[in-house]
């Protein structure tokens, strides 16, 4: 984990971000619509990289003073269970430690190891 490091996104990540949410099946993640994420000044994109090789990945959207909303955070299969989630919540809740931090996830087992707890249940209006 040493050789791991933690970094914000830039736009020469598109290919590799683009890579995560693909493994992941994620097919509404278009090359444009990342390239636009990145560019985003309303949401902020961190990075895992390993070798030259990002491996895991965290977008969040926040005020600065009261919220905080997880977008997504993805870890490479082949880096799982090795504490990179958790590390990504840490790096947000380091950076934002005034604000509550909130998501809405169906990984629900790991969340919760992390200390998240329901608040009700989430909603989504789809385009």
């Amino acid at each position: 984990m040493d050789n791991i490091m933690l970094r914000r996104a830039s736009p020469s990540d598109l290919d590799g971000l683009l890579a995560l949410y693909q493994a992941e099946q994620w097919t509404n993640f278009t090359k444009e619509k990342v390239a636009a994420m990145l560019a985003a000044t309303a949401s902020v994109c961190l990075v895992l990289e390993e070798a030259g090789q990002i491996i895991g990945f965290a977008r969040y959207i926040t005020d600065g003073v009261e919220m905080t909303f997880v977008g997504e955070i993805i870890i490479a299969k082949s880096h799982r269970r090795q504490g990179l989630g958790r590390r990504l919540i840490e790096e947000i809740q380091s950076r934002l430690p005034a604000t509550r931090i909130e998501l809405a996830s169906e990984e629900d087992g790991f969340y919760k190891a992390l200390g998240f707890v329901p608040i009700g249940s989430a909603l989504r209006l789809r385009k």
